[in-house]
């Protein structure tokens, strides 16, 4: 289970890039929550890991849920993931606060456009503007899982 942040100001995106062996992969800023604690605390605590910014919990607005089956391009599942969406809205001050984690940056539509290996909640999320609050797929990938 990952929470993550479709978080835009500008007419950009915070991208996570996922970097690999063999390619690299891109997704929204995620992380998971500890065992035992609530998702409100980590939200603030995931959001500050990927730029050093704190918001109060009503800063975070529940969008949507995906779940997903990640299949090998040969149809073996590697794994299955729920991932729930939590829009932000920053403003131009706090933005310029943030010192972001070495795998996110900022994106226009035009730059995420050109990742090839984007995750689908990029697409739903950003590229579609759907607005739906529940979402199950299939994902052909041979993402590498680190152990």
């Amino acid at each position: 289970f990952f929470i993550g942040f479709l978080c835009n100001f500008d007419n950009e995106y915070l991208i996570k890039e996922h970097p690999t062996e063999t390619t690299n992969f891109y997704n929204l800023p995620s992380g998971k929550p500890r065992f035992g604690e609530s998702i409100e605390n980590a939200l603030i605590r995931t959001f500050e890991a990927n730029t050093t910014i704190t918001l109060a919990k009503d800063d975070f607005e529940f969008q949507s849920l995906h779940l997903k089956t990640i299949k090998t391009s040969q149809g073996d599942v590697l794994f299955d993931d729920a991932f729930t969406i939590y829009s932000v809205t920053i403003n131009k001050a706090q933005k310029e606060k943030m010192q972001l984690h070495k795998q996110v940056s900022w994106k226009s539509i035009k730059e995420i456009k050109k990742l090839s290996q984007r995750w689908p909640e990029i697409d739903i999320c950003i590229l579609k503007k759907d607005t739906n609050s529940y979402h199950s797929y299939e994902v052909k990938s041979d993402y590498i899982l680190l152990r």
